[in-house]
Order: C-alpha cells, then structure tokens, then sequence
C-alpha cells in the first residue's frame, strides 16, 4: 500500500505456501519506503532520516554519511529479510547504506545479481549510480550485513536530457537496457555494463538532423534551410523573486538571435513532485523549424530538484 504520504510493505515467503504476509513496517504518518529483495537482504528507499552508526574503519561502507540530515530526499537503508517477521518489524534494525546527500535526489532502484542501479537527479538532471555491495558475514549470534563495496556515476553524453529505463526483468543480467534522449534528439537505446559502468550504443533511431550527429544541412535562405537547421538545447538558471535559482531547459535554432523579437513558447508545471521531462517530443518540431524558442520550467512543486523542491512550492490550488 503506497501513497504520497506513507507506505506499508508486506512481504510473502515464496518457497512455503502456507505463509502468512508480513509487514515491513505499518504506516506511519509522513513516512515512505520501498522494497526490493538482494541476495537475502531487504533493499529500501525510504525519506526516514537514518544517521550512520558504521565505526570509523567502516567509514566507507556508508555513501553521503553525515551525523544529521533534513531526512527528506530518500536514502538507501538495508536489513536482513529474516529479521522481518510477525513478532518484529519497524525501522530499528534499518542500517544505512547510501545516505541523503546535497543536490542529489534519488528517485527509484533497479537490483540485479552483479550491482545496484541508483536512479537520481543531479542540480535537475537525470544520473545514474552503480553500487557493487558486499555481503560480510557476521557472528553465529548475528545475520550477515551488506556494505557498499564500490560507487561509481555513470556517465552520460553532454546531450542527454532525459533517461527512460527499459524492461529490466532479467536479475542475472550483465547490461540493464535504458533509453536516452533531450528534447531536440529522439531516444537512443543504450546499454549500461554492469561490470564497467560504461554505455553501449544499442539502436538509435533517425528523425531527419535530430541525432546527438547533426547531419549536413541546406544552405541559408532556403526552405528546406530552416527546416533543417542544426538546434540547440541547453540548461539555464532563472533566478525566482525570491533569489532562488529555477531550472529552465531551453531548445532553439543554433544561430537565433537574443534580440527579444522571437516568439517563445513556454512550458510550465509544477506539482504533486511530477517531473517536466526534457525528453523528445516531436510536436515541438513546427515551432522550432519556423524560429520559435520552447522553454521548459522546472518550477517549484515539480521533483527535479528532490522532495525539497516540492515541499516550498509557493502555490496550493484545490480543483
């Protein structure tokens, strides 16, 4: 059972049929987290503030660690499944492995057998982390814990906008499937190597120039010219009346002039945390091919910039 308020997992043993559900943890007001399964460990996200309690020679098993946080954007807490059972549950086994950090907002996880795929928005754009955990044995008295055994962000292409995981149903599989683009460039389907975080170029497909390769061109003055031309997109930062910086995704002809005379087109929604993706929309096409600007505003209220971003939204309307 989830909402955008609280959660309540139950989990169910699929190897006895008799079992009962068992719940994770019972709602909490203003609480929320979600399960996946890792190799006999509960994997969460969750925006409950957990402080690390890992010793100093530990330090780097745990991502982001700091004594305290806001505990708003959602950090990445572990525990053994066996620990979750009908007499015990709740968060006071919950250890911390990727902790909330500044300008980085987590957003959803994939598991596989070789890693663990972060997806996140870095300062508004999309980011990928893949972590290799380690399963370190403890006591006979103790379960075995995980820690973070390497961190690595992958990285995209300057161009890149917008991420759209594929189906990812395989757990043994050695590359996760994702599709790339930004709004001037349709997607790309990539593979991500799970063994070297590195990106292989999989299908790309061809809209006219619109490819991360801009194509040859008419010459200037011709119809086919302007239907042609190479564009631009780019990331700017409006400041608000308030001083704070807003994210604006701005996509145009390569050589349009700012001279304030050219029609723009301007794209705005903020609320419920819903992101104004960047990504590929063939519509904005007949604008951009006869000299028009599009401006995509990452106001307050939407989730680009993490659950901070949603909760100072300056405007509540009821419909």
């Amino acid at each position: 059972m989830l909402s955008m308020l609280l959660s309540q997992v139950h989990l169910l043993d699929a190897e006895d049929s008799n079992s009962m559900p068992v719940c994770v943890q019972a709602r909490t007001p203003d609480l929320e987290y979600f399960v996946e399964h890792y190799k006999g460990h509960l994997l969460l996200l969750t925006n409950k503030l957990i402080v690390s309690t890992a010793p100093p020679t530990h330090a780097a098993a745990v991502i982001g660690c700091t004594s305290a946080a806001a505990g708003q954007d959602y950090s990445l807490v572990t525990l053994p499944a066996s620990q979750v059972t009908a007499e015990h549950s709740g968060t006071d086994n919950w250890q911390l492995l990727v902790a909330e950090r500044p300008d980085v907002a987590v957003t959803d996880l994939d598991v596989f057998d070789s890693g663990i795929v972060l997806h996140e928005r870095l300062a508004g754009r999309p980011a990928l982390t893949l972590l290799r955990l380690s399963v370190e044995p403890q006591s006979v008295q103790q379960s075995a814990s995980l820690s973070v055994l390497h961190q690595q962000q992958v990285t995209f292409p300057d161009w890149v906008f917008a991420v759209r995981p594929g189906i990812n149903q395989d757990y043994c599989a050695s590359h996760m499937r994702m599709y790339l683009s930004s709004p001037i460039v349709p997607e790309v389907q990539m593979d991500l190597n799970l063994a070297s975080g590195q990106l292989i170029l999989y299908q790309q497909q061809r809209h006219g120039q619109y490819t991360p390769q801009h194509q040859q061109h008419q010459s200037k003055g011709s119809r086919k010219a302007a239907q042609h031309a190479p564009m631009v997109c780019k990331r700017l930062w409006a400041t608000g009346a308030d001083g704070v910086q807003i994210p604006v995704t701005l996509l145009h002809q390569e050589e349009l002039p700012y001279d304030g005379q050219q029609p723009l087109l301007l794209e705005v929604y903020g609320a419920y945390g819903q992101i104004l993706e960047a990504d590929y929309k063939a519509y904005r096409l007949p604008l951009l091919q006869r000299g028009w600007s599009v401006a995509l505003t990452h106001v307050r209220g939407g989730g680009e910039l993490g659950r901070r971003w949603v909760q100072t939204q300056h405007f509540k309307w009821t419909t």
